[in-house]
Parts: structure tokens; C-alpha cells; sequence
């Protein structure tokens, strides 16, 4: 079977949860005997139109103006206007012109469109002609998120006769489409694929937006099994993994930093570690307020993990939404247990004083707490993390996943 996954991030670009699934599901079905390819852009010219993975992935990636997209928005222009000021004719006083403040932000704006839609354009157009000329022997088109990229391959797979599949990534499922060209046609198409649902909440929320139950299959994210599992008992740290460029409002930063200035007032050996690519700034600024910058590591952008898993003693997770977290699934295949936010995604993952606990969502104390309570019982660690592997084992290895996602493909092909 020749599997061709559709996404418009990937290796080795910085991706999220979504992308880096897509990287092990491909791998996973390779290792089955299966062809897979995965189609993306090349928003970076230094990334190779086509290439080989090591796992015998083939990669194939289509040209776009993302480099001139971000370069725009990373413009110094308008906002250095912001407060300037400027002569007034015929007098010597200067004033500040919030006219020309306006206009040049929103020329700046209407250029970011502009690019974007063409971004869209030219992406979308080498997308097309390439399933155009490969739709007799592609079998299964799989998209790997539920934006405008799905409405695109729905209408390949109508117009070249592709079954097509999409995967939930977030909750809600289908995101806003601001900016993208003909959005209102977009929108229709992308609920059209057949859809794989993470959690029977992201069943529920597609149902709600007009996608027939026959039409949705529950499958979650997959993990693969690491050989070891780390000695939880005897690690003093706390990790969190995220993506700083996202907002608080779904991630949690806020409650993450507020809890751990708590915790640490009273328990001042231990180390928070973050990781993850973004802005950290407001955050780093947010810990030296609160009196706990010296005891949180802001380590960046990681591509191995292992290191940070082996150090530490527990996964932090207090995100307000959330799919099924690739780091927390992860974390828990190492053996560590992890205190998460109660929300859909999580509570499908860990079960409570079980695998790990279950709090409150947006309550700060009660993180601040459940980090005291796992802190102090090395025991209750090694148990939770020990169910935790065990629970990856029988429900998350990517390769149960993979031959899930392999029977809901020869059901769509007949």
C-alpha cells in the first residue's frame, strides 16, 4: 500500500505534536512493508525538494514564500513608529501622528496577506500537480491536521479519486481560517475526509460540527517504547515540554511558573525544566518576579529528549487545551508519572492517582500541591510510573497504532 501524508510542516523543521506523529506513523508503516511518502512544503531553501529518511520515508516538498512571509511580519517598520515623533509644519514643537502610525501597519498588514495567500497559492498548485501525476498509484491520502490543508486534500482526493483521511490534532478540532484564500470553500471541503479522532471528545466535538459518526474512527497518538525506563525514585527534577510561541491560554505558562514559585518556596532542591522552542521571555520575566528564576532551566528547543527524561522525576502538563500531548505520551512510555491539567486529551492518557494525577484546570494551588504531594512520596512515583509504562504499552505503542491506522485504510480503499 502506497500511503501519501499531507502536511505542511515537517522534519527537520521544528514542528509540533501533529507534525512528529506524522514522522512516526510514517516510519512505523514503512516498517510494515508499506510505501510511504510524505508531502510537505519547502518553506526553507535549504531544506532539499526531495529526500530519503533513514527509516525509508520518502519526502517530497513543494516550494512556498513562507521565507518572505516571516520576514514581513519580523519587520522593524511599523512598530518603531509607536510613541516617535515628527516636525509639525510651521512650528518647532514635534508631535506624535498616529495617522501614519495606522497606515504603515496596515500596508504592513496587507502585504502579510498578500504573501500568505500566495504562500497558499503556490503551495497548494504543487500540490495538486504532484497527486495529480501520482494518483494511480497512491492508495490513501492522510492529512494531519484539520486547517485549510485538509480542505485541500479533500478536494484532491474528489478530484483524483484518492480516498482521503484527516487527523484531529487539537480541540476544537477545526481552527479558524483567518487568512487563507477562498476560506468559506475551504472550510466545507475539510469536512468532508474520513476522520481520525484522538479521544471520544474529539468524536464528540466533530459530530457537533457536522461530520457523520460513520465517517470517524478513533484512534489515538502512538508512542514508541524506549528499551529503559527512568529510575523516577531517585530524580529530583520537573520537566515541562512545550511550545513558547503558542499562548498561555493554551499552554499554561501561568499556572506552570505560578505553582512552581509556590512549590519551591518550600522545597528548594528541586529544578524545573523547560523545554521547547518560542519566545520564553515573558515567562523568564514572570519566574524573576515570583523569586524562582535560579531554580528553572529555559532550555530551548531540543531534538533528544532522553537526557531530560533520565533526570527527571515527573511530567508537568497544566495546558487549558490540549489533543493527546506527544510529550506527555512520551514522558509516561519512560516510566514517569505526570500531573496534568483535566481536560479530554489528558484524562484519555493518564489515569488518576493511578498513572499519575489529575487536576483541576487553571487551578494553580492544586498543581502546586499535587507537585508536593509526588515530591515527597519517591515510592508513589515509582508506581504511578510503573503503571504509566505499562498502560503505554497496552494502549499507545506505535505500532498498535499503526496497524490501526492500516485496517481503517483497507476499509476506505474497498
Amino acid at each position: 500500500m502506497h500511503i501519501c501524508m499531507l502536511t505542511y510542516y515537517y522534519w527537520p523543521a521544528p514542528a509540533g505534536g501533529a507534525e512528529n506523529q506524522c514522522r512516526r506513523l510514517s516510519a512505523a508503516l514503512i516498517a510494515r512493508g508499506h510505501t510511504c511518502t510524505v508531502l510537505t512544503s519547502r518553506h526553507n531553501t535549504t531544506y532539499f525538494s526531495h529526500e530519503v529518511e533513514k527509516s525509508g520515508v520518502h519526502i517530497v516538498r513543494k516550494l512556498t514564500m513562507e521565507a518572505v512571509i516571516q520576514k514581513i511580519r519580523n519587520s522593524d517598520g511599523p512598530q518603531h513608529l509607536e510613541g516617535k515623533t515628527e516636525k509639525c509644519l510651521g512650528s518647532g514643537k514635534k508631535a506624535v501622528v498616529p495617522a501614519l502610525v495606522k497606515l504603515r501597519k496596515k500596508i504592513t498588514l496587507w502585504g502579510a496577506y498578500a504573501v500568505r495567500y500566495s504562500n497558499i497559492v503556490v503551495f497548494v498548485l504543487g500540490v495538486l500537480f504532484f497527486l495529480g501525476r501520482k494518483r494511480h498509484s497512491i492508495d490513501i491520502l492522510h492529512v494531519h491536521t484539520a486547517d485549510w490543508i485538509a480542505g485541500i486534500g479533500a478536494f484532491a482526493g474528489r478530484v483524483f479519486n484518492i480516498p482521503v483521511v484527516c487527523k484531529g490534532a487539537d480541540m476544537p478540532v477545526f481552527p479558524p481560517l483567518d487568512g487563507v484564500p477562498m476560506a468559506a470553500y475551504c472550510d466545507i471541503w475539510r469536512r468532508k475526509p474520513h476522520f481520525i479522532a484522538l479521544t471520544q471528545a474529539m468524536q464528540a466535538d466533530l459530530v457537533q460540527n457536522g461530520v457523520s459518526e460513520k465517517n470517524i474512527t478513533v484512534i489515538p497518538n502512538g508512542v514508541p517504547l524506549p528499551k529503559q525506563t527512568v529510575p523516577v525514585e531517585e530524580n529530583n527534577d520537573f520537566l515541562y515540554i512545550g511550545n513558547f510561541s503558542q499562548s498561555a491560554a493554551h499552554k499554561g505558562f501561568d499556572l506552570l511558573i505560578t505553582a512552581w514559585a509556590v512549590f519551591h518556596h518550600q522545597h528548594s532542591s528541586s529544578r524545573l525544566l523547560l523545554l521547547g522552542g518560542g519566545d520564553a521571555l515573558p515567562w523568564q520575566q514572570l519566574a524573576r518576579k515570583l523569586g524562582c528564576i535560579d531554580s528553572i532551566e529555559f532550555a530551548g528547543y531540543q531534538t533528544d529528549l532522553t537526557p531530560f527524561f533520565r533526570k527527571s522525576c515527573c511530567l508537568l502538563l497544566p495546558s487549558r487545551k490540549e489533543g493527546i500531548s506527544n510529550a506527555l505520551l512520551e514522558a509516561q512510555s519512560w516510566g514517569l508519572p505526570a500531573i496534568v491539567s483535566d481536560i479530554p486529551g489528558n484524562r484519555e492518557v493518564v489515569q488518576h492517582k493511578r498513572t499519575g494525577l489529575i487536576i483541576p484546570t487553571g487551578d494553580s494551588r492544586s498543581l502546586a500541591e499535587a507537585m508536593r504531594h509526588l515530591y515527597t512520596s519517591s515510592l508513589l512515583r515509582r508506581e504511578y510510573g510503573r503503571a504509566a509504562r505499562k498502560r503505554m504499552e497496552d494502549f499507545f505503542a506505535i505500532d498498535s497504532v499503526a496497524e490501526r491506522a492500516v485496517t481503517l485504510y483497507n476499509q476506505l480503499i474497498i
